[in-house]
């Protein structure tokens, strides 16, 4: 059972002290964070994630919860790419790693590694030219005078 702020305390199949110390460890986000999102994700169907922790939820299970990825047009890209099993659903480890990598603690290295997986080299690239004009090739044979 993990202690929370206050005194109070709420237990959730699986989420060890351990597993919230690896978790804060390996990732960018707090055990408050942490916490918060189990606390979502187990909402979706208590019941489910108790027989199996490792339990996957698919995109509208998730959707019931995290209604900050509704409207996100790469909706598709970002399930399909932090799918663990790739197969478009979501376990708890797999929401961490979608979270941790939106962090604001993330560095931008990391973030442009998920990016170049969600949105692919074609659609960076395209970006690139088109958002920072002064992104050009040069011809670098120049006549010399």
């Amino acid at each position: 059972m993990i202690k929370k702020a206050m005194g109070s305390s709420q237990s959730f199949p699986g989420l060890t002290e351990d597993v919230l110390e690896d978790y804060t460890s390996l990732t960018y986000l707090t055990k408050g964070e942490i916490l918060y999102l189990m606390k979502k994700f187990y909402s979706i169907d208590p019941e489910k994630v108790k027989k199996d922790f490792h339990h996957r939820f698919n995109r509208e299970e998730i959707l019931t919860k995290f209604h900050v990825l509704e409207n996100n047009p790469f909706l598709d890209r970002i399930f399909s790419v932090f799918s663990s099993k790739g197969d478009g659903c979501l376990s708890f480890e797999d929401l961490v790693d979608l979270c941790s990598a939106m962090s604001y603690e993330c560095p931008a290295e990391v973030k442009a590694a998920w990016a170049f997986r969600i949105f692919g080299r074609q659609t960076i690239f395209f970006f690139c030219v088109t958002a920072y004009p002064a992104f050009h090739f040069v011809n670098t044979n120049v006549d010399s005078a």
